[in-house]
């Protein structure tokens, strides 16, 4: 039986952002102070946290709160009963990153394009509309696409197709987890990620809850949702967005505002093009699963209890030199020093204990020769895997003292540093020198 409003195609609709809004998002979400890039926005790599457009159909380019129910039922799908907005929650979210957001949409013109994929009568359980939406420029490129399902509780049996099977993502039986990220929210934390633009009442007082079987106020179905992705990104990504491609996961049971979140991650070993396949699963500590048929698609980074170099196109050629020449293209030249400036001017504390983890990208950056462990002048040796560390470097401590302190020279000499590459980035030259030519 055809799905009736298959195809349905919603008038596109516009959106817009501030950077305030992409520094609300990320902090409301658990990103932390070692996360600076999507919390501050002087940050030399500021940027948006990957899953923001997720919130964009809620916000779309408002400043101010709405009336949630008002702009939900607002539209109705042709051949498929008016449901009640105020008894829906999230059923399931996907979501695929294909171009990285701008910190703000001022100067250009995104707009969202929503279509129906089907409406199913799930019985005296509710219905499920499934819908796909792109968020693009307008006349331009796609950033993101979303497949997600909104449940509409109790609102079934209306003689409606059931829907397809769904195919099933279950973490390896039996196995460790890779990785285990916790969050505890508060009795606040659902009135923090409404600012967003998610203003529905069932997460702000406990009336809407009462009426669907809840007990109250729960937490954003997204607010578990973009916090598991968070999670993700924090334990096995380096918290650096282009190391996810894709993220989905089910909505299996509410959460309480005050519980404890707990993400079990686990590596699955299926690599396809350079991108992993993680299964995953949230659940309130000691108790039920909240998001299940958890999946995504990553470049994992390896952990290191050392200090790890924060940017995976980072290279050097010896003590004095910051970019190869074979990696000095201006482009990269740029990107390289902006992300690696926290690391290169940052406090000699938080150079030590940096808990941070990051990648060396095989793939565009050089292969650099092996050095003797005992000449803290020659270049780093080969990564092994994805990453590595001050510790590879050599196997005293005096060495690592000795990197310390070249770092810290590199710092008082910021200025002229940044001045050459700022020329090299606008001259049409087509290669970086190296700063050791000079010394």
């Amino acid at each position: 039986m055809a799905s009736p409003g298959a195809g349905f195609e919603y008038p596109p609709q516009e959106v817009s952002w501030l950077k305030r809004d992409v520094l609300l998002f990320a902090y409301s979400i658990g990103c932390t102070s070692e996360e600076l890039q999507f919390l501050f926005e002087l940050h030399p790599n500021f940027q948006v946290f990957p899953t923001y457009s997720i919130i964009l159909p809620f916000k779309r380019t408002d400043q101010e709160v709405i009336d949630f129910y008002a702009r939900q039922s607002a539209t109705s799908i042709p051949g498929v009963p008016k449901f009640d907005s105020r008894r829906v929650v999230d059923g399931q979210r996907l979501i695929q990153f294909l171009k990285p957001l701008p910190p703000t949409s001022q100067g250009k013109k995104f707009e969202l394009r929503t279509k129906i994929i089907g409406v199913y009568d799930k019985g005296k359980a509710g219905s499920v509309v499934e819908q796909e939406t792109v968020l693009a420029e307008n006349g331009g490129d796609i950033y993101t696409k979303a497949v997600g399902s909104a449940f509409f509780v109790g609102q079934g049996n209306w003689g409606g197709p059931k829907g397809p099977s769904t195919t099933n993502f279950p973490p390896p039986e039996g196995g460790k987890p890779d990785a285990v990220y916790t969050l505890q929210t508060t009795p606040e934390s659902a009135l923090l990620y409404r600012l967003n633009g998610d203003y529905n009442p069932l997460h702000a007082t406990p009336e809407p809850g009462q009426k669907m079987g809840f007990g109250g106020a729960i937490m954003h179905g997204l607010f578990s949702w973009n916090t598991t992705c968070h999670g993700l990104l924090q334990k096995l990504g380096g918290s650096d967005p282009a190391n996810i491609k894709e993220f989905q996961a089910r909505f299996a049971a509410p959460v309480k505002p005050g519980d404890k979140l707990v993400t079990e991650m686990w590596k699955t070993g299926d690599i396809k093009g350079g991108w992993e396949e993680i299964r995953f699963v949230t659940r309130v500590e000691g108790g039920k699963v909240v998001l299940s048929n958890g999946r995504a698609s990553m470049r994992c980074c390896a952990g290191f209890p050392e200090v790890v170099l924060p940017h995976r196109y980072f290279a050097t050629t010896s003590s004095s030199s910051l970019l190869s020449k074979e990696t000095s293209t201006r482009q990269m030249a740029l990107r390289s020093i902006t992300r690696s400036r926290n690391f290169l001017l940052g406090p000699t504390q938080r150079l030590l204990l940096l808990p941070q983890k990051a990648c060396l990208s095989t793939t565009n950056a050089p292969k650099p020769q092996p050095s003797s462990p005992r000449n803290p002048e020659q270049a780093v040796p080969p990564a092994k895997s994805s990453g590595f560390s001050l510790q590879d470097l050599g196997a005293g401590r005096g060495v690592r003292i000795a990197v310390i302190a070249c770092l810290s020279v590199f710092a008082t000499m910021e200025s002229i540093f940044y001045a050459k590459v700022a020329w090299a980035y606008f001259s049409p030259a087509k290669e970086v020198e190296s700063d050791s030519e000079g010394k």
